[in-house]
């Protein structure tokens, strides 16, 4: 989560390669390897509908 702060405010928004797009869903469709990770875990050859629910996940902290 120490990246999270600097995804939409950091140095990398000025490159010309990097495109930044917001949405609450998005699909994925690869027949090779995507350079990726959703919640850690990292995307594999295949079809992906990903989608964000709001309130989906809580984390507790003891």
């Amino acid at each position: 989560m120490a990246n999270v702060a600097n995804l939409f405010s950091g140095k990398h928004l000025k490159l010309k390669e990097v495109t930044v797009l917001q949405t609450d869903e998005v699909w994925i469709n690869s027949d090779f390897t995507t350079l990726g990770e959703v919640e850690g875990e990292i995307l594999t050859i295949g079809n992906y509908h990903l989608k964000c629910v709001k309130s989906g996940v809580r984390v507790l902290k003891c």
